[in-house]
């Protein structure tokens, strides 16, 4: 609220096709839907992000733009329940919809920084990458375009499943130089230095997202670009952000999200882009 963001709420019960088939293949493996009474298909969100910009494109006509808004509520995973792995559980999003304007990603960087730092998290960190340089990088190493999503859903696992099993799994996927794809989006030990192992490709997006972030007062040390960061969801198109605990990695994503650009015109006529992230 104190950034301007309104709260809004959605509903609990969906339509399955508006949840289902916008998260990949994980995602609608997770999804609870079932058929009702009225023999209607139904879903419970899996998160926040897919009924708010079905609400966004139901009322855009009668919101502010860029419409900025936080939601508090309960999402549903059809999780094998482990640590941090509920099937019920709490999200917080905030999301800047209405701009393609990256002050949006900087200002989400420093709600972000403004949050764990009132909340005393005294050691995190906000990884960053962009979706845009994955691809590209992706084609550099001749990945088809049909391939690059169950590449970018490999990749992701790459701090869960390490990176000898990362190489097998693009390999099964018919990626010749594997292993070589890994060792190009491997972080160095500063952004800077990354940032000049990647001169080849164009890091546009980044550099400005960072030039953004000092104006806005997030702190260079809290922000580490990672071009391994990955996000499995399929509908991430830009800047993508994972908040980790460097005291406790046991903690796992404690804050994630990103840049997507065509979700609303999934339900409605009008493009608008849009950026957030889920607590």
């Amino acid at each position: 609220a104190r950034y301007g963001y309104d709260p809004i709420e959605t509903p609990i019960l969906n339509p399955a096709e508006t949840i289902l088939g916008k998260y990949g293949v994980e995602g609608d493996r997770l999804t609870y839907n079932f058929e009702d009474n009225g023999k209607r298909r139904l879903a419970l969100p899996y998160d926040l992000t897919v009924p708010f910009a079905r609400y966004f494109a139901a009322n855009w006509k009668e919101l502010p733009l860029p419409f900025k808004r936080y939601q508090i509520q309960r999402v549903w995973r059809g999780e094998k329940p482990t640590k941090g792995r509920l099937r019920e559980f709490y999200q917080c999003d905030i999301d800047v919809i209405g701009t393609e304007s990256l002050i949006a990603e900087a200002e989400v960087a420093r709600v972000i920084t403004t949050v764990f730092t009132e909340l005393r998290f005294k050691n995190f960190q906000i990884k960053t990458n962009s979706r845009r340089l994955m691809n590209d990088i992706l084609r550099t190493f001749a990945v088809p375009k049909d391939k690059s999503m169950d590449a970018i859903r490999v990749i992701d696992k790459l701090a869960k499943i390490g990176e000898a099993v990362v190489i097998e799994e693009l390999e099964k996927l018919k990626i010749a130089n594997a292993k070589e794809l890994i060792e190009a989006i491997k972080p160095e030990t500063s952004t800077k230095e990354t940032l000049q192992k990647l001169k080849n490709y164009d890091t546009s997006e980044i550099e400005t997202l960072l030039d953004y972030c000092k104006i806005l007062g997030v702190s260079e040390e809290l922000i580490d670009f990672d071009p391994s960061l990955a996000r499995g969801l399929d509908y991430y198109t830009g800047i993508i952000y994972e908040v980790v605990s460097l005291d406790n990695s046991d903690l796992g994503s404690l804050c994630a999200g990103g840049r997507y650009d065509n979700l609303c015109g999934l339900f409605c006529t009008e493009s608008f882009s849009g950026m957030g992230v889920a607590f």
